[in-house]
């Protein structure tokens, strides 16, 4: 989107939530969002702040909200953690048994990381830490931000 498409949806959200900005702490705020925001498409942009604004929800949306809300396919990929145990525990399992599941490519690097060694209780928490650094990498990733800082003023 261009910057004048990206200070209306900031517009709506400084407007809609009643945020007090003068000045130099407007700036601030457009800047910010164009930071997080500028490289989106302006209509699923301001279609994800719309929503917010009809679910009349109390605080206004951080830039990553709405971010996370435009790019959320990109994030499908991402299974939920009991998933991802059950996949960790059935090739785990398996090879005990001489056998061979497949498991996703996050999965087997989650179990790499935790060093598993069986399916017990300890395993499991080792897995869950390991599975959270590898989803929140994951996710930084899909949802970074470009290389270059733009400025907006």
């Amino acid at each position: 989107m261009n910057r004048e498409e990206l200070t209306a949806i900031a517009d709506t959200v400084i407007i809609n939530w009643g945020i007090d900005l003068g000045g130099d702490r407007r700036k601030a705020f457009y800047r910010t969002w164009w930071r997080y925001l500028g490289d989106l498409e302006m209509t699923s942009t301001q279609l994800a702040v719309d929503s917010l604004v009809l679910a009349d929800k109390p605080f206004a949306p951080r830039a990553g909200t709405i971010r996370r809300m435009v790019l959320a396919e990109l994030l499908s990929d991402v299974m939920t953690m009991d998933l991802a145990w059950a996949q960790a525990a059935t090739r785990i399992k398996s090879v005990e048994q001489g056998t061979w599941s497949d498991v996703s490519p996050m999965v087997a690097q989650a179990m790499a990381e935790a060093g598993l060694t069986g399916t017990g209780k300890q395993d499991q928490e080792a897995f869950i830490r390991a599975w959270r650094r590898v989803v929140e990498t994951f996710e930084l990733e899909r949802l970074g931000i470009p290389a270059e800082d733009t400025d907006i003023s």
